[in-house]
């Protein structure tokens, strides 16, 4: 029985890894794509953000967790939970490409470094718990 949990939780990791890792390939090409056509940085994480909310809600919840749509509910908490990433995703892509004068391809890895942790632990225990 233990082997078991411990297996599905090592494969709910790599599904969400894997859609995670989309989501991170989404940021970053959009979030340096705003840049690039030049977009403020403190509004290219926005834009490279709200690119992404639908791929990243129903990948996690079909991929990633596999539950059944419980829309009102998770709706909400899903938009709370991607405002925390988007506010730290923010405010780490200023300090390290406006205070500490690094690349703005630098900031954004720094941003999801931040940021892909604490949205797993919320995704699973309170976006998309199964009861």
């Amino acid at each position: 029985m233990k082997n078991e949990i411990n297996t599905k939780n090592c494969w709910e990791l790599i599904r969400y890894l894997f859609v995670g890792g989309i989501g991170a390939l989404s940021y970053l090409f959009f979030s340096n794509l705003y840049n690039w056509l030049t977009v403020p940085t403190y509004l290219s994480p926005l834009y490279a953000w709200a690119s992404g909310l639908i791929v990243v809600y129903f990948g996690h919840m079909k991929i990633t967790y596999r539950v059944q749509a419980q829309h009102k509910r998770m709706v909400l908490r899903f938009l709370i939970m991607q405002s925390y990433n988007l506010i730290m995703s923010t405010c780490s892509t200023i300090v390290v490409r406006e205070w500490l004068n690094f690349s703005y391809f630098i900031a954004s890895i720094v941003a999801l470094t931040l940021t892909v942790p604490v949205l797993y632990v919320l995704g699973k225990y309170w976006v998309y718990q199964s009861n």
